[in-house]
């Protein structure tokens, strides 16, 4: 019989699912020997550095923080890691073997321990996790012999075991993926403020370069670019470079001087070289995982600090109008201009003699339709396309090939679909990948032999415009009339304004406080402004002075520049004497009046065609309207941890007709971003979202404004998905409106970014209720539930046929809770599966508005045959069926038992409830105030959420004991509730 301990260690949300991954080892031409793994060459491959509780060190792409290990090559010639291997706890289970993947002397190299068993690129993710508490690392050379070892003590988080110059190890606060190891001593970094106003800084870095800026020896090294951004001539004599914030001076410059305006390329290949004013080498390279980049003048004052992201091949970091952007095409050793973008683009089209160019592409339709890449052959002779590589990235020039017989005759065009898929439909072409509108990548053209001919690197792409290309015309431009398979003639534009800059930006203030806000913009453009939260237009009043702001003010922007499309609308908003408690986040949405309260578009209202009584079916607020809207978050400190364009619906079911409306906040391309990036939940490690809730604590707004947050947190520390919360205050076009709960919002990017699945959000299977699909397909539940209702329950095959189409363990773990709190909206539940991973269907818990609220004999109902939940629509076939199964009724009743003796608990479930209590006692009076409700009111619901509390736990047990369906004796009820009986004994003091 299965018996799971009630100190068991509960498992983590995501699991770590191993994928097959394909290990492709790239050719890599060197004058060296390269060493392989044997033992004889000594302690060639060391152990460096250890993280096993990375809470923020290193972030991978996809918003995750695996544990890491770093080795280092302590040979002086080229390793192959081919055939060395790293073991944990001496468990031959749990063993990776590396790939071929070449190491240089002294170089370093991150591998992730978070259980995927997979290489990408040279990213290797090994076969295992580490345990914060402590392990044994072993790394064994071909023949099995021990290379290096090293035993890991117990970690608090984001601290490191590392091994220093000397040799010894030690625990150090300091992480250093990548980077020289820095011990515990040092007490803070030796690099000081960020000097304003230096003469000479930092304007352009690549860490991944394919294509672009060969040196002196023909290779395509990473670099960094400085400028001297005064009017004097600066000598470089003194000034130095570096990549690690801990040692500021690992390169200098010779004595070179910089005139007025004049760019300097610095290569970064690890070979200190200055002979040649045109051919500068650093001493160090660039980290691909991200890195920092630091400028210091001759008098030690750190004149750039740039913290340079993870970027794709090919992608520049550049810093334009004042702002950091990987969106911007290449300019190395050229300002970051449009001018310069045109001619590095005129020198791409000189070097490409096949006759065939990149002549546009759409990679954002307002429609759906896909994306696109338009060739022209500008020659005088038919190309033969066949075998012809086209790839969104400079590292994978022939990620798809044109299929056999494609021809493209001279002044023809010729286009291929960007969907994916792969395949020739009716005469198109559809190539295996799709564009990005977010940009920072290359479009890139290869011939048959595999030589890139052609390349566009992509900046940010906008709703319905196009990009590419004007015969005779330089560079590359907007086209807000898309010509697909025709000459590009429109109307065009060089790029997009930059939103304006204000010196003070929007914040908490306090009465008395008076802001005076200078507005600036790129030189030539015009800056249009509102104080209402209307949209600018150029109707709208020209800047011309400082603003002053005495009281709460929306100040909104938009820039106008000729030959330019007009910029993202900038949003600041001045609060003024603002109560966020004990330090809750203040939330500002803001959004056009016409927007939010129009008779014909305004979400919020019921509009002209509302049926007049409640719900009010035809309102406004039943529609699915998005809007745009802009929204700022400032931490408990007032810090602005978040400004960005976003788009707004209402959100919820029978919520919308409330006083206090939810909100979703999504972010999107056409708005400025698909991306939040901010952390924006204590609980989770993700540092970018791709939308949120702004939830007045749906039905239950009007009673204790905690109940389906306090309830769904009853999950954690299981498989099973919930929304995770965040207390905040929210203004609305700067008018109080009310405290919310800032939410998780349940769609596939959440989900995968849960599981782990980020990158294949299109290929999960979602469904909500019984059977409403909302994106792939419900079929294998279907089958599974066929295939229940003509089998027998109670054998171990019926037990097998479960397990391989759902988790069983979340299942058990959705169930419970769902049991436990008596919900009674049991039809808002959503399930999903990935078939490229177990494909396993999952639960998420979630809406548990109604739960808690009346007592429920739920057992009972969810085994009664013919349905479950209002109206009896929720399916129960499943769960009737498992539990008539053994082995699956013993894991059920064994983890519910455990539950109600720990998490299920009164006790447990009132801290929950005292903790929430005491974040939203400050913040009461007002909301009540706001949206006429009454203390007594507020009182007397808690009161009832609080008894329910205390009586659920000991009546949830005579439901069990009394259920005729399950049919436990006295026997069983003490081998499985023993401990929950004990446990709501003692809390009664009985």
């Amino acid at each position: 019989m299965t018996k799971y301990r009630l100190d068991r260690i509960r498992r983590a949300g995501r699991r770590a699912r191993s994928l097959l991954a394909a290990l492709i080892a790239a050719a890599v031409l060197f004058v060296v020997p390269v060493v392989p793994a044997r033992a004889e060459q000594g302690a060639s491959l060391l152990i460096n550095e250890v993280m096993s509780s990375n809470k923020s060190s290193l972030f991978l792409s996809d918003g995750t923080l695996p544990d890491w290990i770093e080795l280092t090559n302590a040979s002086d010639r080229i390793l192959d890691l081919s055939g060395f291997a790293i073991m944990l706890n001496d468990d031959p289970t749990r063993l990776f073997r590396f790939p071929s993947i070449t190491l240089g002397p002294g170089a370093l190299i991150v591998v992730y321990a978070d259980g995927q068993n997979r290489v990408d690129d040279e990213d290797i993710h090994l076969s295992f996790k580490l345990a914060a508490g402590g392990s044994a690392l072993k790394l064994l050379d071909a023949r099995g012999d021990v290379a290096d070892e090293v035993s890991v003590p117990a970690l608090e988080g984001d601290t490191v075991y590392a091994r220093m110059d000397d040799g010894t190890w030690q625990v150090s606060a300091f992480a250093t993926p990548e980077q020289h190891n820095q011990s515990s001593s040092r007490t803070d970094s030796p690099m000081g403020e960020v000097t304003d106003g230096a003469a000479v800084v930092v304007t352009e870095v690549m860490s991944k370069n394919v294509t672009w800026a060969k040196d002196a020896d023909g290779e395509f090294t990473d670099y960094i670019e400085v400028t001297n951004v005064s009017d004097a001539p600066v000598s470089m004599s003194g000034w130095r470079l570096s990549d690690d914030e801990a040692n500021i001076a690992r390169w200098s410059f010779p004595d070179i001087t910089l005139e007025p305006g004049q760019c300097l390329l610095v290569h970064c290949a690890g070979v200190d070289r200055k002979e040649d004013p045109d051919d500068l080498h650093a001493s160090f390279k660039l980290s691909r995982k991200g890195t920092s980049v630091i400028l210091t003048t001759p008098q030690g004052r750190v004149a750039s600090l740039v913290h340079v992201p993870e970027l794709n091949a090919d992608q520049a970091y550049s810093l334009v109008g004042g702002q950091w952007t990987g969106a911007y095409m290449p300019t190395p050793g050229a300002p970051n201009s449009a001018d310069a973008a045109g001619q590095a683009s005129d020198m791409i089209l000189a070097e490409n003699t096949s006759g065939v160019m990149l002549s546009e592409i759409s990679a954002s339709s307002s429609n759906g339709d896909p994306d696109w890449i338009e060739l022209y052959n500008r020659g005088d002779e038919p190309v033969e396309l066949t075998g012809w590589g086209l790839s969104d990235s400079a590292s994978k020039p022939r990620r798809w090939q044109f299929p056999e017989g494609t021809v493209i005759q001279p002044g023809q065009y010729a286009g291929v679909r960007c969907t994916g898929q792969d395949q020739v439909v009716g005469g198109v072409i559809h190539t295996n990948f799709s564009l990005s509108a977010e940009g920072g990548y290359s479009v890139v053209l290869s011939d048959a032999q595999g030589a890139i001919v052609d390349r566009m690197s992509v900046p940010q792409q906008y709703e319905d415009i196009t990009y590419g290309r004007v015969l005779g015309e330089e560079g590359f431009w907007y086209f807000t009339q898309p010509t697909p398979l025709a000459v590009n003639n429109g109307e065009r534009y060089r790029g997009k304004a930059l939103p304006a800059v204000a010196d003070e930006p929007g914040g908490l203030y306090t009465t008395g406080q008076t802001v005076r806000v200078k507005l600036t913009a790129e030189e030539g453009a015009r800056i249009y402004y509102t104080l209402d939260s209307t949209d600018p237009t150029e109707n709208s009043a020209l800047y011309r002075e400082p603003i002053t702001i005495t009281e709460t003010t929306v100040l909104r922007t938009r820039v106008y520049r000729d030959g330019y499309l007009e910029s993202f609308m900038g949003t600041e908003t001045y609060l003024y004497d603002v109560n966020n408690g004990d330090g809750v986040y203040v939330v500002s949405l803001v959004s056009d009046p016409d927007n939010l309260f129009s008779v014909e578009k305004g979400i919020m209202i019921k509009g002209p065609n509302a049926s007049p009584e409640s719900p009010y079916k035809g309102a406004n607020f039943w529609q699915d309207w998005e809007r745009e809207a802009h929204v700022e978050v400032y931490a408990g400190d007032g810090s602005r941890t978040l400004s960005s364009g976003c788009g707004v619906k209402l959100h919820g079911q029978y919520s919308r007709y409330e006083a206090q409306q939810a909100f979703k906040v999504i972010a999107r391309t056409k708005y400025g971003g698909n991306r939040f990036k901010m952390s924006l939940f204590s609980d989770r490690p993700y540092t970018e979202y791709q939308s949120f809730l702004l939830r007045s604590s749906g039905q239950d707004t009007d009673k204790t404004r905690m109940r389906d947050s306090i309830l769904t947190e009853l999950a954690k520390d299981t498989s099973v998905m919930y929304q995770e919360t965040e207390i905040c205050v929210m203004y609305l076009n700067g008018e109080y409106w009310g405290q919310y709960n800032l939410r998780e919002r349940i769609n596939k990017h959440s989900i995968c970014q849960f599981e782990g699945w980020v990158g294949q959000e299109d290929d999960i299977d979602l469904v909500k209720a019984n059977t409403n699909v909302m994106q792939g397909s419900n079929a294998t539940m279907a089958s599974l539930l066929s295939w229940i209702k003509e089998n027998d329950p109670t054998t171990d095959a019926f037990y097998d046929r479960i397990d391989a189409a759902i988790d069983i363990r979340n299942y058990i773990e959705y169930m419970a809770v769902e049991i436990f709190v008596g919900n009674g909206d049991t039809l808002n539940v959503k399930r999903y599966r990935n078939a490229n991973a177990d494909g396993k269907w999952r639960w998420v818990l979630f809406d548990l508005d109604w739960a808690f609220y009346v007592d429920t004999n739920s057992i009972n109902r969810w085994l009664t045959p013919g349905g479950m939940g209002t109206n009896r629509y929720t399916d129960n076939t499943m769960f009737i069926a498992c539990m008539k199964n053994p082995r699956f009724r013993d894991e059920f009743l064994t983890y519910m038992g455990e539950q109600m003796a720990t998490t299920f608990s009164t006790e447990h479930v009132l801290e929950l409830i005292q903790e929430r209590y005491q974040v939203l006692r400050p913040l009461l009076p007002e909301q009540l105030e706001r949206w006429d409700n009454t203390v007594t009111n507020y009182n007397n619901c808690m009161t009832a959420f609080i008894t329910y509390a205390e009586e659920r736990p000991r009546k949830l047990l005579y439901y069990f004991s009394t259920c005729e369906y399950l049919g436990l004796t006295e026997a069983d009820m003490y081998h499985y509730f023993g401990e929950a009986r004990e446990v709501i004994l003692k809390y009664a003091g009985e």
